[in-house]
């Protein structure tokens, strides 16, 4: 686990009725165009178990021998997550991030330690903890991850690593104290970016967890990766130039995350269209999802054209989905 791993985001037929396979496979194609070690499914979009287990099914094949396959555990019940782990291992899946049900609502953090054993002993595929505010557990630490429990968690045979969802400095500096030592603690939002130097020089950090890393970089003009690279080096001074190109666009974009909203889910619609911008395939996903509005989307291209990233057009296109939109225009992708 070395390097940087996106998110993939399930394309559908027209109507929302069924999944686009052709539109999936693409989006396999385009993370490994630029350069991801691995893809993770986002498996809250809408889906049903049945549409995940097939999800996955196409992502694998289409990405067998050429980029890892992850997946959210961020399903409606512990019984559900536990099915698609299953699944996922048998075809081929590498890892999975735990996340815990709406349903879920623990009276002790002993209930949390209890479920995640469960989930665990269920696989043998690599699990990473999420350090996040989604799962409403403010009640047992005031930073929101309960971190004894965490720290029981993190010495179960399978768990290898934990995304940091947070840019709170303490935060940041609890989890690589308390848990770099035993697991590949990963930078898990884009807030920790800038921070990545200082992270790999004392803690060893060597991934970033699934995201829309695409924000940043084209398969053309892969910044990420190269920023990336160059830390893995020690090339601090090479470092620092990338991230000052990556810095223009951040003013820019920074905004729109936020008027997005996290609300314990994503705006999916927006994520679609970062990828979109810079050659995935694009679409529109199922509710319940967030609004793509203008102003996103202009901030996304001004973003780019900072950067030096030509922003694909037009955005009719994206709205249809690139290989429907080139089906039904009769000409290639």
């Amino acid at each position: 686990m070395r390097g940087i791993e996106n998110a993939l985001m399930p394309s559908f037929s027209a109507d929302l009725t069924e999944l686009d396979e052709e539109g999936i496979r693409w989006d396999v194609r385009q993370a490994i165009a630029h350069g991801f070690f691995s893809t993770m499914c986002t498996c809250e979009t809408g889906q049903t178990l049945e549409e995940n287990k097939r999800f996955l099914e196409i992502v694998c094949d289409e990405a067998r021998g050429r980029i890892l396959v992850s997946f959210t555990l961020l399903l409606d019940s512990i019984e559900d997550n536990i099915a698609l782990l299953q699944h996922a291992e048998k075809i081929g899946v590498s890892h999975a991030l735990m996340g815990y049900p709406q349903t879920f609502r623990p009276r002790t953090p002993e209930e949390i330690l209890e479920v995640t054993r469960r989930v665990s002993e269920s696989t043998n595929l690599g699990l990473v903890m999420y350090a996040s505010d989604k799962f409403d557990f403010a009640r047992f630490h005031p930073s929101q991850v309960p971190f004894d429990v965490f720290d029981k968690i993190a010495d179960l045979p399978n768990v290898v690593s934990l995304k940091v969802g947070f840019g709170d400095p303490a935060m940041t500096f609890e989890a690589f104290e308390r848990f770099g030592d035993r697991v590949l603690v990963n930078v898990g939002t884009p807030w920790l970016m800038g921070l990545f130097p200082m992270l790999q020089k004392r803690y060893g950090a060597q991934w970033f967890g699934g995201g829309s890393w695409e924000m940043w970089q084209s398969p053309e003009k892969p910044y990420m990766i190269e920023y990336f690279n160059h830390v893995m080096r020690g090339e601090t001074d090479k470092a620092r130039a990338v991230y000052w190109t990556l810095a223009k666009g951040n003013a820019l974009i920074m905004g729109s995350i936020a008027r997005g909203g996290d609300i314990g889910m994503y705006n999916w619609p927006f994520g679609k269209y970062i990828s979109w911008s810079v050659g995935g395939n694009g679409g529109m996903v199922r509710q319940p999802a967030m609004r793509l509005l203008a102003p996103m989307m202009q901030g996304r291209k001004m973003q780019l054209r900072a950067m030096g990233i030509a922003p694909r057009e037009p955005d009719a296109e994206f709205y249809v989905g690139r290989v429907k939109y080139a089906r039904e225009k009769g000409a290639g992708c």
